[in-house]
């Protein structure tokens, strides 16, 4: 579909090569070859973030699922933000606002906003099974804490999972895709490093997850393609994850229940996992699969509007160009 970009029915051609995003990828003092791109980016998740969070669990054992196993995520997480960061702005020499993260103030109303489409994105599928009869509140399993009294608690954990989501959007869409972009076929830098972000998430074998999970990925690599921006999609990925985990008390990409929720939803007995996700949660049901396949196609369609306002033949980027530089497409 990323072909169409290409074949626009007027006289002006598209090519995400086009777009702002891409074009600050080229503003470094050096470009990170595309295969070494890759090997960061798993680098850093494999090694570094997940290092660090096992290195955390063995040293202070703490219950999976709890506010303080959320927390040394977090800090896995940022270890391994830094580690891109770090080698963006000293390895290419470039600015970290080229990521995606320009404008931090205005940033932080994007976020907010992509974390309320993200709690109403989930909503849908959950509510859906829940109407239907697919999910059911169940009681409060013992040594957890729902309800009110857990509030405080779960209203907390949102800037945690803020930090693990917008993780993950800094790795594979703000490093990997705009690498990729400049390097091969559109619709391979945009496939590929949603596979690869599949992959991680350890669904190969399961169809219904697998699709969800894929899915997303590109869903999002398209609305930062759009927006020329990070901020949106990282607090949509965290208002689902946080939703889905601490508002309704599902699993997330099958691990363990959180220990502090609002309510818990669980599967219904008869109801078939293909329908709720089983113990993956939401995101291995065919509600949630459909929910993110017509957004990622809602998302397509606005990029493919947004293009038109692209330059048609940009002007190359030298190595070295101020970021400032670079029409912006806000």
């Amino acid at each position: 579909m990323f072909e169409a970009l290409l074949a626009e029915p007027c006289e002006v051609r598209m090519s995400i090569r086009q777009s702002p995003f891409a074009q600050e990828g080229l503003t470094g003092r050096r470009v990170t070859r595309g295969w070494l791109a890759y090997l960061i980016a798993l680098a850093v998740l494999l090694v570094v973030q997940i290092g660090a969070i096992s290195a955390l669990a063995i040293a202070f054992p703490v219950p999976a699922g709890s506010p303080m196993a959320q927390v040394q995520e977090a800090i896995g997480d940022v270890i391994a933000i830094l580690v891109i960061v770090l080698w963006v702005v000293l390895f290419e020499r470039r600015s970290l606002a080229t990521l995606g993260l320009h404008r931090p103030g205005r940033g932080i109303v994007n976020l907010l906003v992509g974390i309320a489409a993200g709690i109403g994105l989930v909503s849908v599928p959950v509510l859906a099974l829940l109407f239907t009869g697919a999910y059911v509140v169940v009681d409060t399993p013992a040594g957890t804490t729902s309800g009110f009294s857990a509030l405080p608690m779960v209203l907390a954990m949102l800037t945690l999972v803020v930090v693990q989501g917008g993780g993950e959007e800094i790795l594979f869409r703000g490093f990997l895709l705009q690498n990729q972009i400049n390097k091969v076929p559109a619709w391979l830098a945009v496939l590929l490093p949603a596979f690869v972000f599949t992959v991680v998430h350890q669904v190969l074998s399961k169809p219904l997850p697998f699709i969800t999970i894929f899915a997303y990925a590109v869903f999002a690599s398209l609305i930062v393609l759009r927006n020329n921006s990070l901020w949106g999609i990282m607090g949509l990925h965290a208002g689902w994850n946080w939703a889905m985990g601490y508002l309704y008390g599902i699993q997330v990409s099958g691990l363990p229940n959180k220990t502090e929720t609002i309510v818990n939803i669980a599967p219904a007995d008869a109801a078939p996992e293909w329908l709720t996700g089983g113990s993956f949660g939401t995101e291995g049901s065919i509600a949630a699969a459909a929910t993110i396949l017509a957004a990622a196609v809602v998302a397509f369609l606005a990029l493919r509007k947004r293009a038109k306002a692209w330059p048609e033949n940009p002007a190359p980027v030298a190595p070295g160009t101020p970021a400032e530089a670079v029409p912006a497409a806000d």
